[in-house]
């Protein structure tokens, strides 16, 4: 399809993202969505992408400015959810359980908690 997919996770947000010729910017759009509203969250891939995080979290630790950055906003925010560490803690990744995940899901993927955009080539009709 020639299309690319991928997101993050910062602070602030969670950003999913697509690239793709104009002629397929209508299936992105509807692939997108369906992933958005139709996770099925299978035990599989949940243990796979902890770990990820795992990895991810590793790397995190390793790198100074990253260590840094994380004990800053701890800091500043330390009774709000914003001094919290972007991955979560990692002694606490394989205690997440496909509930706990798809009770997230529920609770914070919603219309009013999310924002489309869409530049270049699109026609916004």
């Amino acid at each position: 399809m020639g299309t690319q997919l991928n997101a993050y996770t910062s602070r602030e947000h969670t950003l999913y993202h697509t690239l793709s010729f104009k002629s397929n910017i209508a299936k992105s759009v509807e692939i997108m969505g369906d992933m958005l509203c139709n996770s099925n969250y299978d035990n599989y891939h949940l243990e796979l992408e902890k770990d990820t995080i795992w990895q991810e979290l590793e790397a995190t630790n390793n790198d100074h400015m990253e260590t840094l950055m994380e004990n800053v906003y701890y800091n500043i925010y330390r009774e709000h959810m914003m001094g919290q560490p972007i991955l979560g803690d990692i002694d606490n990744i394989y205690q997440i359980k496909r509930d706990m995940v798809v009770d997230f899901h529920k609770t914070n993927y919603f219309g009013e908690n999310m924002v489309i955009v869409g530049t270049g080539a699109v026609n916004h009709q």
